[in-house]
């Protein structure tokens, strides 16, 4: 097997991730019709030490937040799930750095929190919710412009 070469190497190296917290809420009086979908996303980075070989160790928190107010909308259900990230980034570069931190990392949570949503609504005997591919950056901007 060929070595990688260390030109290819990510300045951000991703350490582990938490589920910090689940919401799950069934609608009994939902009335069965075609609903939109209506996600809200919010993510919080916090920045955590710096590491003896010089990387700063970041923690980046998304929370989904999906069908609020499940009765007074007439929603299936209500879901709101917090992951926190951890990350080491190694680069001097400012804009890098804040780029790495603010975009590459929600991008390398974002499929951990899909997940968590498809499976506990599938685990929860309703249709499986699978959110499809979205611009998360984008969504984000939105979510704080409201």
């Amino acid at each position: 097997m060929e070595k990688i070469n260390n030109k290819v190497h990510s300045s951000l190296k991703f350490l582990n991730y938490d589920v910090d917290n689940i919401i799950f809420e069934k609608n009994k009086e939902f009335d069965q019709e075609k609903v939109k979908m209506d996600i809200s996303l919010k993510k919080d980075i916090s920045f955590m030490e710096k590491e003896s070989d010089g990387s700063e160790k970041y923690s980046v928190s998304l929370e989904i937040n999906i069908f609020e107010d499940p009765i007074e909308n007439n929603f299936p259900f209500s879901l709101f799930i917090k992951i926190t990230g951890y990350f080491n980034v190694i680069t001097k570069d400012e804009k890098m750095k804040e780029e790495l931190i603010n975009l590459n990392s929600v991008s390398i949570l974002f499929p951990y929190l899909r997940s968590l949503v498809s499976t506990i609504t599938a685990n929860s005997n309703i249709s499986s919710l699978i959110i499809p591919p979205l611009n998360i950056n984008k969504l984000l901007d939105e979510n704080k412009n409201e």
